[in-house]
């Protein structure tokens, strides 16, 4: 019997031996390595917002607050963080400081004059157009494409005319403010003489 087993051994071709004695293949259905594995599940680098620099960003900030056009009147906010300023640092810095806080305010004013100006100048130079708007003289005329171009024309003019006294409104608040103000940070007034409050004239 023994002897029989032994030939039916040598019988079997030499590959099905050795899976027999030695088990699978190894190479076979072999599981990834850690690098593939890695590389198979690596993400994709999470995206980054983007921050974009503006000229706030780039102008340093003041302990004492910019004077505000809108809502409220932040003079009792100016003046007490002035105060605390006061207390804790030397007369130099102190007058740094207000001589920065007060070019901040002049160049706000400024950038709104100028916006009125440039309005003002382009309200003229289309005043005639406005009020009487030219038609393509090679199209046939068709007068409801007229009654359109003139009511877009006065949108136009009535929007310039709300920024234009927005401005102005915003204007007359730093004005009035700097006014009042200059009390507060110049009581005397014989130590800043370049302290003017009458911003109408150029700057």
């Amino acid at each position: 019997m023994k002897v029989a087993y032994l030939l039916l051994l040598l019988a079997l071709p030499l590959g099905a031996q050795t899976q027999t004695v030695c088990g699978p293949d190894p190479s076979a259905d072999k599981d990834p390595s850690l690098g593939d594995f890695a590389r198979q599940n690596r993400k994709a680098p999470a995206s980054r917002s983007r921050f974009v620099l503006t000229d706030d960003d780039l102008t340093p900030k003041l302990p004492i607050p910019d004077i505000a056009v809108d809502g409220d009147s932040n003079d009792k906010e100016i003046a007490e963080a002035y105060s605390t300023y006061y207390e804790a640092h030397t007369r130099q810095e102190i007058d740094r400081t207000v001589r920065a806080w007060y070019d901040n305010q002049v160049t706000a004013y400024n950038r709104l004059r100028d916006e009125v100006a440039h309005i003002q100048s382009a309200q003229q130079g289309n005043y005639y157009y406005n009020q009487y708007p030219q038609y393509p003289p090679d199209e046939p005329y068709d007068p409801q494409k007229m009654r359109e171009q003139a009511a877009l024309a006065q949108a136009g003019m009535q929007a310039d005319q709300r920024t234009t006294q927005r401005d102005q409104m915003q204007m007359s608040r730093i004005q009035g403010a700097l006014v009042r103000l200059r009390m507060v940070v110049d009581p005397q007034g014989k130590r800043y003489d370049w302290f003017n409050t009458n911003l109408f004239q150029r700057q």
